[in-house]
């Protein structure tokens, strides 16, 4: 079982400066999950990969995603993460919750 998280821009952002993304989460889990975050536009869905969390229950923890440099990208009208349980999970929800996301500017 996977679940989604939505967060919509309106207006869009635009992320030509934008160098990562830290998500803030608490997670209840007491075995590992993952993460997996896309951003969505005009164009498509980019993915930006997947980090793991959950290796302590009841923690707070911060995920990272490096977003790659691209002259193409448009404007970003929301962010989408999926959570995936552990295999030994796979029949249950994630138990987890996103406290916010900053937006890190790219390194000159």
């Amino acid at each position: 079982m996977q679940m989604e998280a939505y967060q919509t821009f309106d207006p869009p952002i635009d992320f030509a400066s934008c160098g990562r993304i830290h998500l803030t989460l608490f997670s209840g889990e007491a075995f590992p999950a993952s993460a997996s975050l896309q951003l969505i536009g005009g164009s498509g869905i980019e993915d930006l990969g997947s980090d793991i969390f959950g290796f302590a229950a009841q923690s707070e923890e911060v995920l990272e995603y490096a977003v790659p440099a691209s002259s193409h990208r448009p404007q970003v009208n929301a962010i989408r993460v999926v959570f995936r349980p552990s295999p030994m999970q796979s029949s249950q929800s994630v138990r987890v919750a996103i406290l916010q996301f900053i937006l890190m500017p790219r390194s000159l």
